[in-house]
């Protein structure tokens, strides 16, 4: 015991617990290593923190808090909360590799969904089925209350921006087909030639 408080006196630091008494402490000549936790406030040993290099940005904050905050973080979230955060980027991220199809042309989120899953969760409600899929009745309308729904994916696809017809668009289609071009139709209605000519030889719409 005499020779660890001469080693600490020489300035050599030691690693105390917490609870050990700071006059107590310097009345053995040990020169303390210890820090407070900016979260919980205790005053622990700094064994009791992540290294820096261990987890980035955690040094004031001891490793009880830290783990706590990880568990926080990796709850379990419902389904429809990966919908929102998908929803976000496609309308908010340019880096979102769909972006040109949805921010990118104006399309947007509403504020009270930007802002809050809850609320999202509130207006849509529990997806159906795990297969229903997120669907704008307007598909040049934005991501809010009253223009959207969940559609499982063959319904969601008819409303695409490439197929986004009504059923009396289908039928006015097919009705002009010997007068009208393929390429004029396709201008009109905003979607390719070759699903114009789909639609005139049955192989889409074939309910219709």
């Amino acid at each position: 015991m005499v020779e660890d408080r001469e080693i600490s006196r020489k300035g050599r630091h030691l690693d105390c617990p917490a609870s050990t008494s700071n006059s107590r402490l310097r009345q053995q000549g040990v020169v303390m290593s210890t820090k407070k936790c900016n979260t919980c406030g205790n005053i622990k040993s700094v064994t009791e923190f992540y290294k820096r290099s261990d987890s980035p940005g955690t040094r004031s904050k001891c490793k009880v808090c830290c783990n706590e905050q990880s568990s926080i973080n990796f709850t379990k979230k419902p389904p429809e909360y990966q919908v929102w955060v998908d929803m976000n980027h496609r309308c908010r991220n340019s880096e979102y590799a769909g972006w040109h199809n949805y921010g990118g042309r104006g399309i947007s989120v509403c504020e009270e969904w930007r802002k809050s899953f809850d609320i999202f969760l509130s207006d849509m409600g529990s997806r159906p089925t795990p297969k229903h899929q997120i669907d704008r009745v307007n598909n040049n309308g934005n991501y809010e209350s009253l223009n959207c729904r969940w559609v499982l994916p063959a319904e969601n696809l008819q409303n695409t921006r490439r197929t986004k017809l009504t059923k009396r668009d289908v039928v006015d289609i097919r009705s002009i087909q010997s007068n009208a071009k393929a390429t004029d139709l396709a201008v009109e209605y905003n979607v390719s030639a070759s699903h114009i000519r789909q639609i005139w030889n049955h192989s889409k719409w074939k309910n219709i």
